[in-house]
């Protein structure tokens, strides 16, 4: 406790500057978020694309070369 005590945390003045900033984290969030809900959905057609690949490949219809 000797520790925390020692250090200094920066407040916001008014209920306005507060509101502020949880506006702007819960954006930054609501961003990022859709992101990675995004990537996710990629991440999951190019697994599908891959196994259909794989297959297509396994049994003759695309050839390697």
């Amino acid at each position: 406790m000797g520790t925390m005590a020692e250090l200094n945390f920066a407040i916001p003045n008014s209920k306005e500057e507060q509101q502020f900033i949880v506006n702007h984290i819960e954006t930054e969030c609501n961003r990022i978020n859709k992101q990675v809900a995004r990537t996710k959905k990629l991440i999951d057609l190019l697994k599908e694309f891959r196994e259909a690949l794989i297959s297509e490949v396994v049994t003759g219809k695309t050839k390697v070369i």
